[in-house]
């Protein structure tokens, strides 16, 4: 092999990237107050309750994650301190989110996942107005992502016509499904003050060899 092409070989050998780790990773989202009585339903209703449950499923089994919470205020993110890595059992995940609005801006967050429980309160302008959000992927996601799992945030600036009156409101619905990335949402629907919880996969740390 003459000098040239064992050098282009070489070249290509190292320009070759691993992607046996990259395994595909799926979220379906449901509404828990849509299986529940009716009384139910109503009495979440009354005190403005939204409860999703989402479910990561993927060759996950044995990974470690972290979730994190992502306030987006004017297009500027703050990323709150992500949880201590959690180990995986199965290929599915089940993350659950409720919130609930405590006076105009600011909101009671409990999120439930196999291997705890967190309740905290975080001010988000006209969080009353606010409601949970399934963040639709934009792209195929896969575990070297980092994966928004669920948002809380406000419906996007909107015209509706009734009885031939233009009047203004918000669509949620123009939210989730544009398929965007949350961190997006502020340039592309002028949402002033929401959040999004993001979740990331590791492979798990083997102890220090003493």
């Amino acid at each position: 092999m003459k000098p040239l092409s064992i050098l282009l070989f070489t070249l290509g050998i190292c320009c070759i990237r691993p992607t046996a780790a990259q395994k595909p990773v799926s979220l379906a989202f449901s509404n828990q107050l849509d299986k529940e009585s009716e009384t139910v339903r109503l009495m979440a209703e009354l005190q403005q309750i939204k409860a999703w449950e989402v479910l990561v499923t993927g060759k996950i089994a044995g990974l470690s994650y972290t979730l994190q919470t992502v306030h987006c205020i004017n297009g500027k993110e703050q990323r709150s301190t992500p949880i201590d890595p959690q180990h995986v059992t199965s290929d599915t995940l089940r993350l659950l989110f409720f919130t609930q609005p405590i006076g105009q801006d600011s909101v009671r967050i409990l999120i439930h996942t196999p291997q705890y429980k967190t309740a905290f309160g975080h001010t988000v302008q006209g969080a009353g107005d606010c409601i949970l959000l399934e963040p639709f992927p934009e792209k195929d996601q896969t575990t070297t992502d980092i994966i928004p799992v669920m948002a809380f945030s406000s419906g996007a600036p909107t015209k509706f016509n009734i009885g031939g009156e233009t009047v203004s409101g918000i669509s949620f619905c123009r939210v989730r499904d544009s398929h965007l990335h949350p961190s997006k949402w502020h340039e592309q629907f002028k949402l002033k003050d929401y959040l999004y919880f993001e979740i990331k996969f590791t492979k798990p740390q083997r102890p220090e060899n003493k």
